[in-house]
């Protein structure tokens, strides 16, 4: 049986895999951009030399292969913790049971949060916090787990 007050929140983005786990926030690096502009460019190169018979057998399933191997690997680090830890996962993208307003709401006082020194850094008026988007997401999830009193009733599969 997991703790419900043991949670494991994640935010998944373009670019990173963001986790908090107990009391730290780990962003876990993907570089699925890089990866995708990587393989445009050589599908370019490749359909102007060997044509696009080439490009849709190899190219495409590589693509494909590396960034399913990616993300088997992320959810996996982060599936073995939350057993370890007997914690409860959360996930943003969760359809229509998802909490609203996770990455624009002050996860201390609940107040609208503007956009601070930096693209994706976001600065609380009244409590005059500022922290990275990805950090007040998986805050904002985890404050909506421990405050849902059905919390308690989520529970992964024990195996």
């Amino acid at each position: 049986m997991s703790d419900c007050r043991n949670v494991i929140s994640v935010d998944v983005n373009e670019c990173n895999v963001t986790a908090k786990v107990q009391s730290r926030v780990y962003i876990l690096q993907t570089d699925f951009k890089k990866l995708i502009l990587g393989y445009a460019n050589y599908r370019e190169v490749m359909q102007c030399i060997k044509g696009n018979k080439h490009v849709k057998r190899s190219i495409f399933s590589r693509e494909r292969n590396r960034k399913r191997d990616r993300r088997y690997k992320i959810a996996n680090v982060i599936a073995n913790t939350a057993k370890q830890l007997n914690a409860v996962m959360v996930l943003e993208d969760l359809p229509k049971q998802c909490p609203r307003g996770t990455s624009s709401t002050c996860p201390f006082c609940g107040s609208k949060l503007m956009r601070g020194s930096a693209p994706r850094r976001l600065k609380c008026t009244k409590c005059n916090v500022e922290m990275g988007r990805d950090i007040v997401v998986v805050l904002n999830l985890e404050k909506e787990v421990l405050n849902y009193k059905g919390a308690c009733a989520v529970r992964p599969n024990a195996q």
